[in-house]
């Protein structure tokens, strides 16, 4: 009970910290991915299938040694956050259900929370949402290529 507490406080630190860290400080970018893995339970193989680049680039990423370009620092952060949304969400539900806990209550379409296994793989689950973030990478990415490549305003 007080493990789940403690998460809980962690996640909620975590998702205030993604919805205020700066897209041009890359400290804040490589703390977003190294809580990601420590309080999500994400890869970095994870987190390289989502973003679609290769594991060794988040390996560079929760190093510090280098950071995407900010649009996609942008989406990663909006990815992260409602990951950390999902889980927290899924961890208060679970509270909930214990014997005990406060607001505690046995609804009949109340079910336990499932466990997907113990190498919290995302990659084993698809999901739409998963699909619009690359999507939604792959549309940042092709902006930010036609942006550089067009000529500058005189």
């Amino acid at each position: 009970m007080r493990e789940t507490i403690d998460q809980l406080q962690k996640l909620a630190a975590y998702q205030e910290f993604l919805t205020s860290a700066s897209l041009d400080d890359p400290g804040d970018f490589q703390t977003a991915i190294m809580e990601a893995q420590n309080l999500l339970g994400l890869t970095q193989t994870d987190l390289a299938k989502e973003f679609g680049c290769a594991r060794g680039t988040v390996n560079r990423w929760s190093q510090g040694a280098a950071v995407p370009y900010t649009g996609l620092r942008k989406v990663a952060f909006q990815y992260l956050a409602r990951r950390a949304s999902h889980r927290r969400r899924r961890l208060e539900k679970a509270q909930r259900a214990l014997p005990g806990s406060v607001g505690a209550t046995a609804e009949a379409g109340d079910r336990p929370m499932r466990r997907r296994g113990t190498d919290n793989k995302v990659g084993s689950t698809r999901t739409a949402n998963n699909t619009t973030v690359k999507a939604g990478l792959l549309m940042t990415a092709c902006i930010a290529a036609v942006l550089t490549a067009l000529p500058a305003a005189a």
